[in-house]
């Protein structure tokens, strides 16, 4: 997961862009990268799936990461969300939502990713708010290695 962030000369304005880069292999040239607080090797992804409209999904963090996830609404159909809450105990840590609106016929369908810091010992909680013709994939990207097993209710 990379944040890259960029000041005009004067201060006036900021451009920030987060994302996540996998490698399958490790030939990355890097040069001039400055890292300037944690940085955390990313261990081997786990897909997971499917999700379903309406069926919540429970999961149990056994170490720290990401969960990067993807909605996609059909063409033309009413807007599609993920959701996802990270929780300590019945404590919030972290909780998104994002939407894919795809109901302009004039447009290609957009994908829209989104990505959940999750701490080891937490509790994820994810739905999906849609139809079986929208597109949802969720993948764990551990630091280190550990994985997201099936949670208690």
């Amino acid at each position: 997961m990379f944040r890259l962030a960029a000041t005009l000369p004067d201060g006036t304005a900021e451009r920030v862009l987060t994302t996540t880069v996998t490698a399958f292999r490790p030939h990355l040239r890097v040069r001039d990268l400055s890292a300037r607080r944690v940085v955390h090797m990313i261990g081997a992804d786990q897909p997971l799936g499917p999700l379903e409209p309406g069926q919540p999904l429970r999961l149990l963090a056994t170490t720290d990461g990401n969960l990067v996830g993807h909605v996609q609404a059909k063409a033309g159909a009413p807007p599609a969300t993920i959701r996802a809450t990270a929780m300590e105990g019945t404590a919030v840590q972290y909780s998104l939502g994002f939407t894919s609106d795809s109901r302009d016929m004039m447009r290609v369908p957009s994908e829209t990713p989104s990505h959940l810091p999750v701490r080891c010992g937490s509790t994820v909680v994810v739905t999906a708010v849609g139809t079986a013709a929208d597109s949802f994939g969720l993948t764990w990207l551990p630091y280190g290695s550990g994985f997201l097993v099936p949670a208690s209710s």
